[in-house]
């Protein structure tokens, strides 16, 4: 791998990455990460999405020292992205989730190892080198959830995760089905889906099997009652439902459509973000998940009103290009890149983003122009 020979750094941003990454993964495993839902709509809008916020900077601000940390539920970390949970990280690289938590842990920030983790909640936490998240789907088996909950806080994860967008994974699993290599269907040793009876004894669940399509609203209720730690809710693209988390508990919320891998034709969790931000207010913490391959990228979400974003397809290809160190590389480099955006705006602290800093740019050109939007916005 590139860090074995220290060409790490003639990486110089994600996409290289990618790029990298398309050349030594197994090309089932890469065409699994890389690619969208069906027809791939959303997954192209994506990028175009991002490209539509333009940025309009202010010069002649003291950014001789620019700061890149940020608070994430009473937690100070160096910079505000985060790795999504996904898995089974070991089709990327052996050490998998522990690798991903190390190199988090490395840069100062936060962890959130995915439910279908190849590692147990509590090997993840004992490698960790800082805070880590544990993510949840909603299983049929109340039990056994109850149980993950309370080796979660025995572990000492600082927050669940609850990813609420997956009612079926029917589709995906049938597209994964249609891919001739089978090393597919065997791939992920989903550690963490085990319960233990009362004699001791240990069943393992089928995933797959146990989502529940019955989940409500009353279920966050019931995983608020049984807990203390806080809940950050996944998967959410509407104003109403982002209402809902906060009415029924949740601490904090992540804008996503699962990297446009569930449903084709859905919103870009950008375009989702402003009128999430809105409806919350100061109520409820706002993260954001989708698309983020520049440091400018992570400007934009902040300015929109995100605290933090997370990032999924780019911890894959740091893994399989450089193992831990690639993932640590991939967040410096978001880092670096965040830090010269901020520089460039007038911004010195992440705080201090705002959407006086940013503007969707097909408006300005149907509104006229730049100097006649920025006049009326104004009301001069």
């Amino acid at each position: 791998m590139f860090e074995e020979h220290g060409l790490l750094n003639l990486l110089l941003n994600l996409h290289d990455f990618e790029a990298r990454a398309r050349t030594v993964m197994r090309k089932s495993i890469f065409d699994m990460v890389d690619g969208g839902f069906n027809d791939e709509i959303t997954y192209k809008r994506t990028r175009p999405a991002f490209d539509s916020v333009g940025l309009i900077p202010r010069y002649l601000k003291d950014v001789s020292q620019v700061d890149t940390s940020t608070e994430l539920l009473g937690q100070r970390i160096s910079l505000p992205v985060l790795p999504a949970p996904s898995a089974p990280q070991i089709g990327a690289h052996p050490d998998g989730d522990l690798a991903t938590c190390r190199a988090a842990g490395a840069v100062g920030t936060i962890e959130i190892v995915s439910h279908g983790s190849d590692f147990t909640i509590e090997e993840v936490t004992a490698a960790a080198g800082g805070p880590v998240w544990c993510n949840i789907f909603m299983l049929k088996d109340r039990d056994y959830m109850r149980q993950y909950v309370r080796r979660a806080e025995a572990a000492g994860c600082t927050a669940l995760c609850w990813t609420i967008d997956t009612p079926s994974l029917d589709m995906l699993k049938e597209q994964m089905l249609r891919n001739p290599d089978p090393q597919l269907e065997t791939l992920g040793r989903w550690a963490n889906l085990v319960r233990t009876e009362p004699d001791g004894s240990q069943i393992k669940l089928d995933f797959m099997q146990q989502i529940d399509p019955a989940a409500t609203w009353h279920d966050l209720d019931w995983l608020r009652s049984i807990t203390a730690l806080p809940i950050v809710v996944k998967g959410v693209l509407r104003a109403d439902d982002a209402q809902l988390c906060v009415r029924h508990g949740a601490s904090g919320i992540v804008v996503s459509n699962h990297g446009a891998r569930l449903v084709d034709g859905m919103i870009t969790a950008i375009e989702a973000l402003p009128e999430v931000v809105d409806a919350v207010g100061d109520r409820c913490t706002v993260l954001m998940d989708g698309g983020i391959r520049r440091g400018l990228d992570v400007f934009k979400a902040l300015a929109l009103g995100a605290t933090a974003v997370l990032i999924g397809r780019p911890i894959w290809y740091g893994l399989a290009v450089g193992g831990q160190a690639g993932v640590e590389q991939v967040f410096r480099i978001l880092q670096r890149e965040l830090a010269y955006a901020m520089t460039m705006a007038g911004v010195a602290k992440v705080e201090d983003c705002n959407r006086e800093l940013v503007v969707r740019v097909p408006t300005l050109y149907e509104a006229g122009g730049f100097a006649a939007q920025w006049t009326r916005d104004r009301g001069l």
